[in-house]
């Protein structure tokens, strides 16, 4: 459904803590589908020595394009009693990614056919401390990070004011874009670490099912201002200047993304870079 509408998928590595499908064999279905995968990589669950293994098989299934984050801690997801690992962040599996790709593994021996990929990972323009944040994605990038994806963003003004930092090491940026279909679902995502959702978006949700008896009235008129929400947010998000595509966490709500980046004016954009 989304593939006429996409250059690239993101496959997620357990988020949130929760198991899903094996986030390197799910890359490989999407790259077998004629889609480029975007394949996340999680420090939670492996060490390191699980890792290099992790990316021998991704050179070995053609997929290329990785992207690192530490990963949430499983206390209060559904797992709560099983063991982190961390034995690396994404800092140092970005060094491990790219000591592979200089043709030894990380014990200093050879390897056979030094593996090629395109390094990324995460930043967060409207996290505190400002810069602190501003500092992880600068050694992110030393250490061999020429993509970034961003958490969700709302607040276009901070975003754009960081960037201004970021312009300058001539990286490519995911903007992030996620979806509110109802008030329900925003205040949920708002609790999560790293998500900020200004208040205003919260109000006009509110706003738009105030008065409605009839639930699912109510949820149409919440998806319907959630559905103006996205369509700015992305708009807004592709003019700031050094974004060079848009990452869409629908959150549910996978309908919506055709209508969304038609009426935010994007899909001649995905259209004509195939």
């Amino acid at each position: 459904m989304v593939q006429p509408y996409c250059h690239a998928i993101n496959v997620t590595d357990n988020v949130g803590a929760t198991p899903s499908m094996d986030a390197l064999a799910a890359a490989h279905l999407v790259l077998d589908a004629g889609v480029e995968p975007i394949l996340q990589i999680s420090g939670r669950d492996r060490n390191r020595i699980a890792l290099q293994s992790l990316l021998y098989g991704a050179a070995a299934l053609g997929v290329r394009n990785l992207l690192f984050i530490t990963g949430d801690y499983p206390d209060l997801a559904t797992h709560p009693h099983a063991k982190p690992v961390f034995d690396y962040d994404s800092v140092e599996a970005l060094r491990i990614a790219s000591t592979l790709m200089g043709g030894v593994d990380i014990s200093g021996a050879e390897i056979d056919g030094a593996p090629q990929f395109f390094l990324g990972s995460t930043f967060n323009p409207c996290g505190e401390p400002y810069d602190l944040h501003l500092m992880r994605l600068r050694m992110k990038y030393e250490t061999g990070a020429r993509f970034f994806q961003t958490q969700a963003i709302f607040d276009i003004k901070r975003f754009a004011d960081f960037m201004t930092h970021v312009r300058p090491l001539d990286v490519w940026v995911i903007a992030g874009a996620m979806f509110l279909r109802s008030l329900e679902v925003a205040e949920a995502l708002a609790a999560f670490p790293g998500v900020r959702i200004p208040r205003e978006v919260i109000y006009r949700l509110g706003r738009a099912g105030r008065g409605i008896d009839d639930e699912e009235e109510r949820l149409a008129a919440e998806a319907e201002e959630g559905m103006r929400i996205a369509v700015e947010t992305v708009r807004a998000l592709a003019e700031v200047p050094g974004v060079s595509g848009i990452h869409i966490m629908s959150v549910g709500w996978v309908d919506a993304i055709p209508d969304v980046l038609s009426e935010a004016g994007l899909v001649s954009a995905v259209t004509n870079r195939r």
